[in-house]
This record gives C-alpha cells, structure tokens and sequence, in this order.
C-alpha cells in the first residue's frame, strides 16, 4: 500500500466517522494558537513603597537564599543588583537579610517573617535596609512584617513595618514603610 493510499483511507474514514449532530456546536475553523516556551526573562514592575505615606520606586530586585542558619530556616537575601547604580547612581537600592522558616526556594512563595532591628540605642551600622538617593539616606528595619509571594522564579515581597531613617543631614527618625518589591530568585 503506497503513502497515498493510506492518506486517502484515513480521510476517508475520519470523514465517514464525524457526522455532525444537528446540536452540537460548529468545530472551530482554525487551530487555537500555541505558545511554544521562550527563554527569554519576564519582565517585572518596578517596585514601589511608601515611606511616610509618599511613593518611592525602587528597580527590580534579586532574592538569594544562604543556608547558614539551622535545618528547616534558611537566611533570605533580597536585594538591588549593583547595576542599578551604574545607570543611575541617585537611584534607590535594597539589602535586607531575614531568617525564614523554610527547606528551600519551593516554600518561598507561601511564607513569611518578622524583622527586628536594633534598638535605638545601639549603634545603627547595619548594611541592612532601604537605601534612598544612592545610600544617603537609610531606612534601617526596626519593626517589619514580610510575607512572600509568587514561585520559585519570580517573588513579591510585601514589606510594612518601621525602620529609622538615617541620614547624614538630618535628624534620624522612625518612619512607616509599607510596599510591594518584585525579585527574581537567583538560582
């Protein structure tokens, strides 16, 4: 039996097999579109919170893990990559470094946790904390909540709590950040 006889049966048949019922809807006349896998990286907002009730963005951000803690917590890193101040040395960057209760990056996306920075008294070196106009100013975390979001690619970090703002010419003070910092997750 020849290629084209075999096609001819198999129309053949298909044809004869699919009698249309007066009810059903029509078949679609054309294939739904696939989408094949792309290799290139999503593209994620820009990351926004409020200080003191005024909007501040801040680039897109990088969460590694360090598995320097004990068994079922790991430290979580979210952070600016040093590119940002290249392109912009005024721009606003992050580093915050917090133990969280999971095994790995898969537990991520549904956790959470507390910061609790120095107190006021201490001395307030720290490279922990939001970084304003090219690190002049620093929100150093005192009181703050974080609750993850997302996959295993790509995180929400939803922060609210009070850091002390520092600043070389100013006061320092406690102010309110709450906001929602986007990261990839460096694997």
């Amino acid at each position: 039996m020849t290629d084209k006889t075999l096609v001819a049966i198999v129309l053949a048949l298909s044809v004869v097999g699919c009698k249309r019922s007066s009810d059903a809807p029509p078949a679609p006349t054309t294939m739904p579109a696939t989408t094949s896998p792309t290799t290139e990286p999503v593209s994620l907002p820009t990351s926004v919170v409020t200080i003191d009730g005024s909007p501040t963005a801040f680039p897109t951000c990088r969460i590694k893990l360090d598995d320097t803690t004990s068994a079922g917590s790991v430290t979580v890193v979210l952070y600016t990559d040093d590119a940002a101040l290249v392109d912009d040395r005024t721009a606003n960057t992050v580093l915050l470094s917090m133990p969280v209760s999971v095994d790995d990056v898969t537990e991520l996306p549904s956790s959470s946790c507390h910061i609790t920075g120095q107190s006021k008294d201490a001395e307030n070196d720290t490279p922990n904390g939001l970084f304003l106009n090219g690190s002049t100013i620093q929100l150093v975390p005192i009181d703050v909540d974080v609750t993850f979001t997302g996959d295993a690619h790509v995180i929400t970090a939803t922060i609210s709590g009070t850091f002390n703002r520092l600043a070389l010419d100013a006061k320092e003070r406690d102010v309110v950040v709450k906001g929602v910092l986007s990261a990839r997750v460096d694997q």
